[in-house]
């Protein structure tokens, strides 16, 4: 391959459903877990959505670090290139 050539990629459609649940899922599990444990201790939604905003913070951060040590877990890609 040199610059310039065309490619396709291809992954797999199963390895994707793992990769969005990773990435899009658990942390809007978390955010929601966090504000509503925290307003049922505060009852204040400012403190609760500043927690939860906290929280969110920290699992993209975690699962940044996770997916740094573990590239096993995002979905191997085939590329190909294109005959023009």
């Amino acid at each position: 391959l040199v610059e310039g050539d065309l490619v396709e990629i291809e992954v797999d459609a199963s390895s994707m459903i793992g990769v969005y649940v990773f990435i899009y899922a658990l942390p809007l599990v978390m955010f929601m877990l966090a504000l509503i444990g925290v307003y049922a201790i505060s009852s204040s939604p400012l403190v609760s959505f500043a927690a939860a905003c906290a929280v969110l913070g920290a699992v993209y951060f975690l699962m940044g670090f996770y997916a740094r040590k573990r590239p096993s877990i995002l979905p191997a890609a085939c590329v190909k290139k294109q005959v023009e």
